[in-house]
């Protein structure tokens, strides 16, 4: 799709490209896009008894909606954008080995590639219209794990002020300092691994020690000192060894790094099992899903109750041990 002005100069071209993860689609469901230079908006036509939807860009989460429409206004020229959008429904099937009628969900996925490439500033909203097909999942389990810092800004021990997240425990937050999703696929005995970790800023220090609020740097520390290691997958349990070593980018090579270490047990029937430990700085958070539920609250780490601060990051401090069953 393209859009010419009077001159027939290329004002905005989009194009969309659609897919399915499963060969099984069971239902149509219409697509509007509206884009221009600032912003995509995605408006969806309504799946029965679907209550939420939670939409994600390039594999990330962004965003959980009660209504079947986003509007993304973070948005580049000339950037290819992958857009998945999810919805849970509650149905009633019959189950033959109970011989009775049990509730389930169905997991509906909108999968939407979208490219926009503007070749002159174009503040008109441009249109594209498509029916996509919805499809069903196989069994999926979700697992997530997120460090962030709770305050906007920390005074740290140098000379500068470091940028934090300025938010509270949420598994679908989308600031933190780092991330770590796992999806066990259960009907393959395949699962998928993602990690991220947000830049680094500094700030000035004022005289009396407070933050200010001038930029002096952004740096990210990448992700390679976070692994998952499959021990092994069966069609009901998944078993790992996570870690998790991520450093100032400021000062990488040298303490302090976040750190943690655990194995990971997780049971299709809803179990997970977590044993190992790490530093008590910054917060910690980990969730399960699964087949696109709500996220589960399988641990929470807070410094301030602790009484822990930034120097617990460095080696000579104890860690704090993990065990979770539940």
């Amino acid at each position: 799709m393209a859009a010419f002005d009077k001159d027939e100069q290329l004002l905005t071209k989009m194009n969309v490209i659609t897919n399915t993860l499963h060969p099984l689609s069971n239902d149509s469901v219409k697509v509007d896009m509206f884009f221009n230079e600032r912003m995509i908006k995605i408006d969806w036509s309504d799946i029965p008894n679907v209550q939420s939807y939670t939409v994600y860009r390039d594999g990330k989460p962004m965003v959980v909606v009660s209504q079947s429409e986003f509007k993304d206004f973070n948005v580049s020229f000339g950037r290819e954008y992958m857009y998945i959008i999810e919805g849970i429904e509650k149905v009633k099937k019959f189950d033959k080995e109970k011989d009775k009628v049990v509730e389930d969900e169905k997991n509906h996925v909108i999968l939407i590639s979208a490219k926009q490439v503007i070749d002159k500033r174009n503040m008109r909203f441009e249109e594209f219209s498509q029916s996509f097909s919805t499809l069903a999942v196989e069994p999926v389990t979700s697992y997530r794990n997120t460090t962030f810092i709770k305050p906007a800004k920390i005074s740290a021990l140098d000379s500068y002020c470091y940028g934090g997240d300025n938010r509270d425990f949420s598994a679908s937050a989308s600031t933190y300092r780092t991330r770590v999703d796992l999806s066990i696929y259960w009907q393959d005995r395949t699962y998928g691994f993602s990690k991220y970790t947000s830049d680094s800023i500094r700030y000035n220090k004022n005289d009396n020690g407070t933050c200010g609020s001038t930029e002096l740097a952004r740096k990210n520390a990448g992700t390679s000192g976070i692994t998952a290691v499959k021990e092994w997958i069966t069609s009901s349990e998944a078993q790992f060894q996570i870690s998790h070593s991520v450093g100032l980018p400021f000062l990488m090579d040298v303490p302090p790094n976040i750190d943690y270490s655990y194995s990971l047990n997780i049971q299709k029937s809803g179990v997970t099992y977590i044993n190992g430990s790490h530093d008590q700085y910054p917060w910690h958070e980990i969730y399960r899903s699964d087949n696109g539920g709500t996220w589960k609250t399988l641990y929470q780490f807070n410094p301030d109750a602790a009484g822990t601060n930034v120097k617990y990051l460095f080696p000579s401090y104890p860690n704090k041990k993990i065990a979770v069953s539940k």
